[in-house]
């Protein structure tokens, strides 16, 4: 599409945009997979310690940038660096139940079928990648580990898993240091991985493998009953476990494998295992203050440049040079002015994701507006659009939990107005329940899974603040709290 933008004398000038950062803006993605991760990845603080191999678990809310750091640690290899992503996306997770290892008990009946996925994967570079390891060495380990496992990981642990034939790394004769392994035919799942280790740490020469777990709470159901994901919360400790036990037996090795698994940090406050305080310490959380939300939006405004500055920036010279106001007015008839960076975060669930979401859709209106800065008038109009959006995240996540959640918005939008008493809530849901016959969540399940995902909160009336689960992450649902409606929800429910 074609936009004039006004002269300065007012009138309609030639078809050159004035502010370009703004088109840069417009086009932002919400997936960290179809961005450019060398232009707009933002190092947090704690990122050394996954590169060092101090930590090998990451943690965070849906949203918060998980998979950016996946994206990010996948394309910084080099000629000794090496790695894969293991996503769990649309993965056929009851073909991986089937899997478990009968010398196990409990949650540790998967740590053999993850070794051997993650030692797989390390061979697989070895095989395709690492041009250092002995040719012999390579031709033998491809004939068994030639897997795409990034874009076809549900058929590579398929093959994998019914190898039934042995394999064999043989010494190169003048060469008295390397050693023959051989893996005869039907060997046990335990030889496989003794014998892996030993292929890895022989012919892995100094370099480093990373195994990056993403997307691994697709199977997650168990909002509010953990019980009903037995299965699945076996799958992730087992996982937890194995590269708790590979980071051992590699700690003194030359080759370095580090697997890293990315989980929701609700899921995470859900396993129960004995090693549990032992994978906290091995744990990087994210967790975005508006001090943080600030430098990331910094620097992405910076980077949205041509060509993107490279320079320490500061926050309010970036948002001046794309807004016209530091401040907007709001409440009953403008009264009340916040600066413009809080008022758009006080729309979000403190996400990276939202941010770009609020940010993308006031460049768009501005240009259409034909603006060289963001007017407010046009982050007003971008609210509406920005409301959609959140909407559909929420009407994603949720829809699985509570498939009738597009009538519990219905719900909300007919009381119109952000804050309600749980009883006339109760009244509403009752009546909805009793139209269609369907059967519904008992009230306070439904309330717990809304304040879960941050679609309520409470407010309590001796404070006058604000709660969502968002903001603290062990802080739950009061039925005998006002609830309030996230405000980024209200455009979007037509409440005003």
């Amino acid at each position: 599409m074609v936009v004039c933008f006004r002269c300065n004398k007012g009138e309609l000038g030639g078809m050159v945009n004035r502010n370009p950062v703004l088109n840069e803006i417009k086009d932002w993605k919400l997936e960290a997979k179809e961005e450019e991760s060398s232009r707009y990845f933002y190092s947090v603080s704690d990122l050394q310690t996954l590169v060092d191999s101090s930590k090998c678990f990451v943690l965070g809310r849906k949203g918060t940038g998980k998979t950016a750091i996946v994206e990010h640690l996948r394309h910084s290899t080099d000629e000794k660096t090496f790695a894969r992503i293991l996503s769990f996306q649309h993965f056929p997770f009851n073909d991986l139940y089937a899997l478990r290892d009968g010398g196990y008990r409990g949650t540790s009946q998967y740590i053999t079928l993850w070794k051997y996925v993650i030692l797989s994967a390390v061979c697989s570079m070895m095989a395709g990648e690492n041009k250092n390891v002995q040719p012999h060495v390579s031709t033998e380990l491809s004939q068994v580990f030639n897997l795409d496992m990034e874009n076809s990981l549900a058929h590579s642990i398929s093959q994998l898993i019914s190898k039934s034939g042995g394999f064999s790394i043989l010494g190169n004769g003048g060469d008295v240091h390397t050693e023959s392994i051989v893996v005869p035919n039907g060997q046990p799942w335990e030889r496989r991985v003794s014998s892996l280790i030993d292929i890895i740490k022989n012919h892995g020469g100094e370099c480093s493998y990373y195994i990056l777990f993403d997307a691994l709470d697709e199977d997650f159901v168990g909002v509010l009953d953990a019980n009903t994901d037995e299965n699945y919360f076996s799958l992730i400790i087992s996982l937890f476990k194995a590269i708790h036990s590979l980071r051992s037996d590699f700690k003194v090795a030359k080759s370095r494998v580090l697997p890293i698994a990315f989980l929701r940090t609700d899921i995470f406050d859900l396993l129960k295992d004995n090693d549990k305080n032992k994978w906290s310490d091995l744990s990087m959380t994210l967790d975005w203050t508006e001090s943080s939300l600030r430098n990331l939006m910094a620097h992405r405004i910076s980077r949205a440049h041509t060509p993107p500055s490279s320079g320490i920036i500061r926050f309010s010279a970036e948002f001046d040079a794309i807004f016209q106001s530091k401040e907007i007015r709001y409440g009953n008839f403008g009264k009340q002015k916040r600066s413009v960076f809080k008022h758009l975060l006080r729309g979000t669930l403190m996400r990276p994701r939202d941010m770009i979401a609020y940010m993308r859709a006031c460049a768009s209106v501005s240009i259409q507006r034909s603006e060289n800065k963001i007017s407010n008038a046009s982050i007003k109009k971008a609210t509406e659009i920005y409301s959609e959006y959140l909407r559909g995240e929420f009407n994603d996540e949720l829809y699985s939990v509570i498939p009738y959640f597009g009538e519990i918005l219905d719900i909300f939008s007919s009381m119109r107005k952000q804050v309600i008493r749980p009883h006339e809530f109760k009244a509403k849901y009752d009546l909805l329940v009793v139209s269609d016959g369907i059967v519904k969540l008992e009230f306070f399940d439904l309330c717990k899974a809304l304040f879960h995902y941050g679609v309520i909160g409470n407010l309590p009336t001796q404070t006058n603040r604000e709660i969502f689960k968002y903001n603290g992450i062990r802080v739950n649902f009061n039925i005998n709290e006002k609830i309030i409606i996230h405000r980024g929800l209200l455009a979007s429910l037509q409440i005003f």
